[in-house]
């Protein structure tokens, strides 16, 4: 598309550009464009490492698919459930689990927590808790709990105390007396710090949360790993084919959709308002190449009467635009991935962890991203030296060099 000559005459006339008011446009130039690309890639490396960071923190935590029943109706005989589960290829563990919702009791201080009965050596939530202990140790011996570090800190526990925890069971008495209340007595273990939780929870043993529960032997659900966590949704299908009504099959994706479809509107809105930087940069490429036609009237006239075609010269100036585009773009780039490294690897933009779930603000630019952001300033800028390049390339070589 472009010749050698043309390449040439381009990066000459941009060279001759080095003082004066065309100096300055061009700077200027290149200074927006260089804004406009370090803001874009920076604001958008940013809200992906946090969207990425949110679903690294909440699989650490959430087992990927859960087979459950209505309301959370207990299930007898999940046994059968977890020998069938063994069957697929892409399941690596299943394990049962219990939930109830309590009250908590610490001498004159109460909260409200679930208390979700695991198994202490399989199970996914097992497993990050013991790299999550930052007072006491863990241990889901019998009458032994996990308490959460904000729990612990409203109830004034530490590893060692003594809990009491409230709840009430259905019997099989008549209205109003279908339901009494329960407690269970339990030592604080350890307390743990999972940031990313909003729920208050405690963790426990099987057996000591179904006595609570009241349920004998049965679980509320069953919790599932798979191999790929992002195929989540297709192994829920999958599952529900075999598993249907009372059962219900959730997964991780569908579970924190609305918060993912959040995030992902958001990253395109300040993708698109980031992008009008680019665009005000291009009226200083457009007045830099309207101010260089000007001042290069005689050489337009010398080219055009030298052989050079209105095409050729509209190619030239397009390319000085570029050139300007392309300095601003590739500094910018540099700045802002450097930016992005440093902040990521010293945690340099700290974050309070019970709003936002994380605490410092991670970077992550994959290869999508930073082709969207250059094709984009790529396409304004070539826009921009549109209609200024069909100017020159409009100029007469008589109306050129006729008073000179």
């Amino acid at each position: 598309m472009f010749q050698r000559l043309e390449f040439l005459i381009a990066k000459r006339f941009l060279r001759s550009a080095s003082s004066g008011v065309l100096s300055f446009l061009a700077g200027f130039s290149i200074l927006g464009v260089f804004l406009g690309v370090a803001t874009l890639i920076f604001v958008i490396g940013l809200m992906r490492g946090y969207q990425e960071e949110l679903k690294r923190r909440m699989l650490m935590m959430r087992p990927h698919v859960q087979i459950i029943q209505m309301d959370y109706t207990p299930i007898a005989g999940y046994q059968e459930i977890l020998n069938a589960l063994k069957d697929y290829d892409e399941v690596v563990t299943s394990t049962p689990f219990v939930m109830v919702k309590c009250l908590i009791r610490h001498g004159d201080y109460w909260d409200g927590v679930i208390l979700a009965g695991i198994d202490p050596k399989e199970s996914i939530e097992a497993r990050e808790l013991q790299n999550k202990i930052t007072m006491g140790r863990f241990d889901l011996g019998e009458n032994k709990v996990l308490i959460n570090y904000y729990t612990a800190v409203r109830l004034r526990v530490v590893p060692g105390d003594t809990v009491v925890f409230y709840t009430v069971v259905k019997t099989n008495a008549p209205p109003p007396f279908d339901f009494t209340p329960v407690s269970k007595k339990a030592i604080v273990a350890g307390v743990f710090n999972a940031d990313f939780m909003v729920a208050p929870y405690a963790y426990t043993n099987i057996s000591d949360a179904q006595k609570l529960a009241g349920i004998g032997d049965k679980v509320h659900g069953i919790s599932i790993i798979i191999k790929d966590p992002y195929k989540a949704r297709e192994m829920a299908q999958k599952l529900a084919e075999s598993y249907q009504f009372p059962f219900i099959v959730t997964n991780w994706i569908d579970d924190f959709r609305s918060l993912f479809s959040a995030l992902k509107l958001e990253r395109l809105a300040m993708y698109i308002v980031l992008s009008l930087m680019v665009v005000i940069a291009s009226f200083g490429i457009i007045s830099t190449l309207t101010i260089m036609i000007t001042e290069k009237t005689r050489e337009i006239g010398v080219l055009r009467s030298l052989g050079v075609t209105s095409q050729g010269i509209m190619r030239i100036f397009m390319l000085v635009g570029i050139f300007i585009g392309a300095i601003g773009a590739v500094l910018g780039g540099i700045f802002s991935v450097t930016a992005g490294f440093l902040i990521d690897k010293y945690h340099i933009i700290k974050l309070p962890p019970e709003v936002y779930m994380v605490e410092s603000l991670p970077f992550k630019l994959n290869i999508g991203d930073a082709a969207l952001v250059v094709s984009t300033t790529f396409i304004i800028v070539v826009l921009s030296t549109i209609y200024p390049s069909i100017k020159a390339a409009k100029l007469l070589p008589v109306e050129a060099i006729k008073y000179e």
